[in-house]
């Protein structure tokens, strides 16, 4: 299938002109794609906010919790599953997919597309893909929710045992370098 044809709706957003105060600093969060890069799978938090006036000033909307968020420009492909409302800048397309089709899985297939994204892309002074490009784009996907369900549920516990795994590799790097500290200043002294 396309991808719009599991879609509800896919729309790009838009930035509030920043030499406009009151369009900025409000309660809206506001999703940069340096924020869909810093997050994991979830995306619970933003740098910038705006006020209701900059988003009824522009071409950005307020995206639905629980959508999914993927980046058209510069650092292509990335994406993410919006775990608050939010409003996008131009650069992110919002992805709300149809009763039927479940959206963990949809997260998986649209990482795993990235190096396709590549390929589609329309080089001018940057890469970037369109809407148009992301609505046709062809996947693969089981046909009942069980099945997508089944699938995503594996991919996320394995996500899940490389993270605990991570974090191990990082405790055991911050022990290292504290016993080298500890060794290599002669705080600490080896017997003999």
């Amino acid at each position: 299938k396309r991808l719009g044809e599991v879609s509800q709706k896919i729309k790009a957003g838009g930035t509030p002109s920043k030499n406009i105060k009151k369009y900025w600093d409000g309660k809206i969060p506001f999703v940069l794609i340096e924020n869909m890069t810093s997050s994991n799978k979830y995306l619970y938090i933003t740098k910038f906010k705006i006020t209701t006036l900059g988003l009824n000033n522009s071409s950005a909307w307020l995206v639905p919790e629980n959508s999914l968020l993927i980046s058209m420009y510069a650092s292509l492909g990335e994406v993410v599953i919006n775990k608050i409302k939010t409003a996008t800048n131009q650069a992110i397309l919002a992805i709300i997919p149809k009763g039927g089709y479940d959206l963990e899985f949809l997260y998986y297939l649209m990482k795993f597309s990235k190096q396709q994204f590549e390929k589609l892309v329309s080089q001018s002074t940057q890469k970037n893909l369109n809407k148009n490009k992301i609505e046709n784009f062809e996947i693969l996907i089981p046909p009942t929710l069980e099945e997508q369900q089944a699938i995503a549920k594996v991919l996320s516990d394995i996500d899940k045992l490389i993270e605990s795994i991570d974090k191990l590799i990082e405790k055991k790097k911050l022990i290292k370098k504290g016993a080298m500290q500890q060794l290599l200043t002669g705080k600490k002294r080896l017997p003999g």
